[in-house]
């Protein structure tokens, strides 16, 4: 059994971790697990899992014993600062209507293939198995944005009418399928059945 973190320090690198596993975007972003080809949940068991992460962080936070090391106490404050700021946006629903122009996870399933290398055969093959996965991710996203509406939880029309347009842009290219041709020859298949699918996801999610 995995012993408690004695300190915060120790307490949010171990949070990091977690992260990193619901949040795999996260992991590619930190350069921490080379080789990562999972994107996140995006559907409200996804956000219900990002929050019960954080619920759980503060309370070991708050069980943690008084420490006089001021680099600690600073760690503490800033962790119980962006921990209970995330609990109160996901209780607000905030992740039920997480859409706009810059930061989304339209966006950052995009932005994330530009993080990975693409040096190697090996690389490509990560890179193939991701985008495979975007269809997926992108209807988790949308299952949260409906049961967002649901709750009568909405996104500005404005941004919405923003982020049309750039879905459009997109698959103007397509962006996935200019992106996989640049795989080598003996991957070039199974990268673009992985893009084809993966531009249809994103027309998905701009007609939704």
């Amino acid at each position: 059994m995995t012993s408690s973190p004695a300190t915060p320090r120790a307490l949010a690198d171990r949070y990091v971790d977690a992260v990193c596993d619901l949040d795999p975007i996260v992991a590619t972003s930190l350069g921490t697990r080379p080789g990562e080809d999972r994107l996140p949940d995006f559907s409200p068991e996804g956000l219900a899992a990002e929050a019960e992460l954080d619920r759980r962080t503060l309370a070991g936070l708050d069980a943690l014993p008084a420490d006089d090391d001021p680099v600690e106490r600073r760690c503490a404050r800033l962790l119980r600062e962006r921990l209970s700021a995330q609990v109160d946006a996901h209780d607000a629903g905030e992740g039920l209507r997480q859409l706009s122009n810059l930061f989304s996870p339209v966006h950052s399933v995009r932005q994330v293939f530009s993080l990975m290398p693409t040096a190697t055969d090996d690389d490509w093959a990560v890179v193939g198995r991701r985008m495979a996965r975007i269809p997926e991710a992108y209807r988790g996203f949308t299952a949260a944005l409906r049961e967002g509406a649901r709750r009568g939880l909405l996104v500005a029309p404005r941004q919405v009418r923003t982020v049309v347009g750039q879905l459009d842009e997109w698959l103007a290219g397509p962006y996935f399928g200019t992106f996989a041709a640049g795989a080598p020859d003996r991957l070039s298949a199974e990268l673009r059945t992985a893009a084809a699918a993966a531009d249809e996801a994103v027309a998905e999610v701009r007609d939704y």
